[in-house]
């Protein structure tokens, strides 16, 4: 089969969509489909990591327009190359939501003659007024679609509200031989809590810091250990609270591979998120058995509450983010036996519900399906 992948961003830039388009392009290549990977050169924030492609996929990082707000844009040239190779595939996934792409991609549709796949791999829904008036737009434009594909429950609601029909809720995977269960706990001295994720407020950056500075100050828990990876517009920040506490290490941006001794170094997973979709470190995490203490917004609570793998607070709510924390590095010190039974439980439900060789029949069923 002939698929072709569009996002407009540089798969440079690492994020949740650029790795889930690496994995799911690789191993469809793999299984022996052929591959084409369209993405702009844009990238907003320049991070230290390298793409690894499968031989054989065609990758192509292409010229963009960039207007004063919203995403980047293809070039004219970009666009006449998108729709050529779209007629030469048996399918087309596009990435949304991707304001103004989506208005783009409506234009373009009767040139396109093979079907099209819309991800949705983040949450149609703001509070800002300009992004309000978008969703309404949004509604509209996505009519050039032949089926739909969504990592969580909350973004299928929203689309059969909509009134489409074709969607196809498929999660996001984790490759289990890479992400091996976390070490013993009895072989480390303090108690590690891991953020992972782009040093933004909508990533919760300043929840975290708010309880930093109070289990420092009020709590007694000196023995717990923050390890912080990311990068981003807050990183001066972090910087400051690693500088004032012995027990912040900052560890900045951290390619994936690296990453994974940091999680099996780690006893508990923070995800303070205003917004997530279905985080693919999540799954990273806790196929390493980590438990989680995350915000309670859709996306996470599909995970967590699909396998008992950990607690969801309020956003904001610092106090039940702390308390939760001291729980489970309670368990940790009185009851390590416990801890590591619950972490062995965590690793085998990820397994079962999220591996990536499940996931992966679930995508190239739902391809041929589109495709015949």
């Amino acid at each position: 089969m002939n698929i072709l992948f569009f996002l407009p961003n540089s798969l440079l830039y690492g994020g949740g969509e650029e790795n889930w388009l690496i994995e799911v392009g690789n191993r469809l290549a793999q299984k022996g489909h052929n591959i084409i990977i369209i993405t702009l050169s844009y990238t907003p924030i320049v991070r230290a990591c390298s793409v690894k492609l499968t031989k054989g996929i065609r990758h192509e990082e292409c010229p963009y327009l960039k207007l004063p707000r919203g995403c980047a844009l293809p070039s004219l040239f970009t666009m006449a190359k998108m729709v050529k190779l779209a007629n030469e595939v048996d399918v087309v996934y596009i990435f949304a939501v991707h304001p103004p792409n989506e208005l783009l991609l409506r234009i373009l549709k009767p040139s396109i003659k093979r079907p099209i796949i819309i991800g949705i791999h983040s949450v149609p829904y703001r509070f800002v007024m300009t992004e309000r008036v978008y969703i309404t737009l949004l509604k509209h434009l996505l009519d050039f679609s032949t089926a739909f594909h969504v990592p969580i429950r909350y973004t299928e609601f929203i689309l059969k509200r909509w009134g489409y029909e074709n969607v196809y809720r498929i999660p996001n995977g984790v490759d289990i031989s890479e992400f091996r269960l976390c070490d013993d706990p009895a072989n480390s001295s303090t108690f590690n809590i891991l953020f992972t994720g782009r040093i933004e407020h909508s990533k919760g950056v300043d929840i975290l810091i708010k309880l930093i500075h109070i289990i420092n100050k009020e709590k007694n828990m000196r023995d717990a250990n923050f390890l912080i990876c990311g990068s981003g517009s807050l990183d001066h920040i972090v910087r400051r609270v690693a500088d004032q506490y012995d027990n912040v290490k900052f560890l900045g941006f951290i390619p994936r591979k690296e990453l994974i001794s940091v999680y099996r170094k780690s006893h508990l997973f923070l995800v303070p998120s205003r917004e997530e979709q279905m985080p693919l470190r999540l799954l990273e995490a806790q196929a390493c058995g980590l438990p989680a203490v995350a915000s309670k917004i859709f996306g996470i609570s599909d995970v967590i509450s699909t396998c008992k793998s950990g607690e969801m607070i309020a956003i904001n709510n610092i106090y039940g983010f702390i308390e939760s924390i001291k729980r489970y590095c309670e368990m940790w010190h009185q009851h390590p036996d416990r801890y590591y039974e619950m972490c062995k439980r965590i690793r085998s439900c990820i397994i079962k519900n999220y591996s990536w060789s499940s996931v992966i029949k679930r995508l190239e069923n739902m391809l041929k399906n589109i495709a015949g």
